[in-house]
């Protein structure tokens, strides 16, 4: 069990921040210009709602953890591949739903979105891989 927490915590931590320098300073700027319309703004800052933060962040390292990790089988390769097609499907959902379903959701994106969280989580998936693989 005390494995399973620091891989966990490590890949919560890796997710954090990764998912911050992007939206926050790396991709800020294009976030605010495609979703100008729908996104909820403070200012020139978004506004996010933390409840659903504190249970989307949290859910999305614990699918990397008990769907995409076991069949990497302890390989960071693996670990990326399968960390990479969980987010992928996972961004996928939303992305591909939204620009299905709101006239403000453009291709650019869509598909930005979709190629950062298979990054994101083909990351954070590595990290927990090496973190495994240092008990």
């Amino acid at each position: 069990m005390a494995d399973f927490l620091k891989t966990y915590a490590a890949g919560l931590t890796a997710l954090l921040a990764l998912d911050l320098v992007w939206i926050g300073f790396v991709a800020n700027a294009f976030y605010k210009r495609e979703l100008a319309g729908l996104a909820r703004m403070d200012g020139d800052s978004f506004a996010i709602r933390l409840a659903p933060a504190l249970v989307l962040y949290p859910l999305m390292v614990l699918g990397l953890q008990l769907l995409a990790l076991p069949r990497a089988g302890g390989h960071v390769g693996g670990a990326a591949l399968w960390g990479g097609f969980f987010g992928l499907v996972g961004y996928g959902i939303y992305d591909l739903t939204n620009y299905a379903t709101l006239t403000q959701f453009s291709l650019r994106m869509t598909v930005v979105d979709m190629a950062w969280g298979s990054v994101l989580c083909a990351a954070t998936a590595v990290v927990m891989t090496l973190v495994s693989a240092s008990r």
